[in-house]
């Protein structure tokens, strides 16, 4: 790693890398390197460990590359960061230019710092070297002896994400976008009136999600589960039922689930609840966020060149709207002619014919109605279908069938256009920009009698999904959330509830594919390869599979 201080030219190197399986070391004076291995362990007795202490014991001269930094008081002359020096000589595109002070080039000597991004070496007797200072560079020349140690920079910012900051601007770019962001949508809340507040991470039974949650126990209660959340929903409507109108939360969620390019285990989210709220509403101010969220972006492109133009998202409002049943049908039809969107009141007929679709849909073949719960195929069909024409612009899923969503309200329409069938169906609408989910918003369900009973059936759906029957089922499996049922016993009024993602919409703005690249640390496979003990390659390789 290199240090962030250079003064007089002379790069400061770090002899200890902490952050690279191996580094090549070169003494001051020689034309010999050797290399050497840096096991990110914790065991301060393995023979890696004492075999580089020792090496690095042999060479106590490079304790000079550990300065203290100097004011410029001690010096007396003036130390400036690399950003100051170039403020007034700096281009645009990011090339060198030859540094003046009215009109003529230095000849004192100046006191720089900011980090030495890249070493080159001209022959054996100049090296480059660049020095740069938030968004400026500053190249200075030294004698290839100054150098007492080169990185290899062969590793991969995903591979060793705490090195990502180091050794590549646009991730720090990120970084500092994602901050931005998160001031900008806090703000936005906050004009409105909203509270933001702060609800449990520990809690007896996560709910407000469908997903799995992760499991331990507590030093003061070890006879009892506790699972982190995997969404702060019920908690904050507990705090609607309180009595509070308009609140809502950012902070991390975990589900002990998979990882890719879109999902990690530990993720930030948004929610926000506001009384005497209804879906179309929830539409609107979703568009007005994303919206300001956009001008933004174009503002911050003026400092943070590595941003995307915003207007290439396709979120031109109002944003296009589909039902979820006509929609699903209608995009049936053409793999399955004469396709009717069936009764989901009768489950037997209801899953042959879903299953049927989805076979011929080319995802699932026609036994997998002994798999799925008819939400979950539907969850597939429309994946399979729907989802992906918001590839051609931003797109709102609304009103999908009430089996889908037991925590919305839900009301019976009939479609002219299917027959005259009457079809229960949810209060709710998902935002989905280039085939990726990015709001989940509905109407909550405030009946006590509902709920209870949306939950009951959605715990059948799961027993389904995973293949047992109520007598297969343990107790976790069987239970339900008495508790917040009971709190709706309370009162809680027309209610309209919001859910972000706050990792994807960093990278929609920010013009990152994979989630690895807006987190500061990487996925949860790179944070396991940190605190991991044997040789990094190891690590690696398991980084790369996942």
């Amino acid at each position: 790693m290199i240090r962030p201080f250079c003064s007089r030219f002379k790069s400061y190197l770090c002899a200890q890398c902490q952050f690279k399986p191996a580094i090549t070391v070169r003494l001051p004076g020689s034309r010999c390197a050797a290399s050497i291995s840096h096991p990110q362990s914790g065991a301060s007795d393995s023979k890696e460990v004492q075999q580089r202490m020792k090496y690095l014991e042999g060479h106590r001269s490079l304790n000079q590359f550990y300065p203290r930094w100097q004011s410029a008081q001690t010096v007396r002359r003036e130390a400036i960061s690399a950003r100051k020096f170039l403020l007034h000589n700096f281009r645009s595109d990011g090339g060198y230019q030859q540094v003046q002070r009215d009109g003529k080039g230095y000849n004192e000597p100046s006191f720089v710092y900011g980090r030495v991004r890249s070493l080159r070496n001209q022959g054996s007797k100049l090296s480059f070297i660049d020095i740069e200072s938030e968004d400026r560079v500053l190249q200075a020349v030294l004698k290839a002896s100054s150098i007492p140690l080169r990185a290899d920079g062969s590793q991969s910012v995903q591979q060793e994400p705490r090195a990502g900051g180091t050794i590549d601007r646009f991730h720090r770019e990120t970084l500092a976008f994602r901050d931005r962001m998160l001031r900008h949508v806090r703000g936005f809340f906050q004009n409105r009136k909203f509270v933001e507040v702060t609800t449990p991470l520990l809690t007896r039974r996560a709910g407000g999600a469908l997903a799995r949650p992760f499991d331990t126990t507590a030093t003061e209660f070890s006879n009892v589960n506790l699972q982190l959340r995997i969404a702060p929903e019920l908690f904050l409507k507990r705090l609607i039922c309180g009595g509070m109108e308009k609140i809502f939360e950012i902070g991390p969620a975990f589900r002990n689930e998979g990882i890719d390019a879109r999902h990690n285990p530990e993720f930030y989210i948004c929610e926000f609840y506001q009384i005497m709220t209804d879906l179309n509403d929830l539409i609107l101010m979703t568009e007005e966020l994303l919206s300001s969220l956009m001008a933004m972006t174009k503002s911050a492109r003026s400092t943070m060149t590595s941003l995307p133009d915003p207007a290439t998202l396709g979120l031109s409002t109002p944003f296009k709207r589909v039902e979820f049943i006509p929609a699903l049908e209608q995009a049936i039809r053409p793999h399955l002619d004469g396709f009717t969107f069936p009764n989901l009141s009768n489950e037997e007929e209801a899953r042959a014919s879903l299953a049927t679709a989805l076979g011929v849909c080319g995802r699932q073949s026609e036994d997998s109605s002994s798999v799925f719960s008819i939400p979950g195929m539907l969850d597939e069909l429309s994946s399979l279908l729907l989802e992906v024409q918001s590839n051609e612009g931003a797109l709102w899923i609304t009103h999908h069938p009430a089996c889908m969503s037991p925590l919305a309200k839900s009301f019976n329409v009939e479609y002219a256009a299917l027959h005259g069938q009457s079809h229960p169906v949810s209060a709710r609408a998902e935002l989905f920009i280039k085939g990726v989910e990015y709001v989940n918003c509905y109407e909550e369900e405030n009946s006590p009698i509902e709920q209870r009973r949306k939950f009951l059936e959605q715990r059948g759906y799961q027993l389904q999904d995973r293949g047992k029957s109520i007598n297969e089922a343990n107790e976790d499996e069987l239970a339900i959330d008495e508790n917040y049922v009971q709190a709706l016993e309370w009162g809680m009024p027309p209610t309209g509830g919001w859910g972000c993602g706050v990792d994807r919409l960093v990278g929609l703005f920010s013009g990152r594919k994979r989630i690895a690249d807006v987190l500061s640390f990487g996925t949860l496979a790179n944070v396991v390869a940190l605190g991991s003990q044997g040789p990094a390659a190891g690590r690696r390789k398991k980084i790369e599979d996942s």
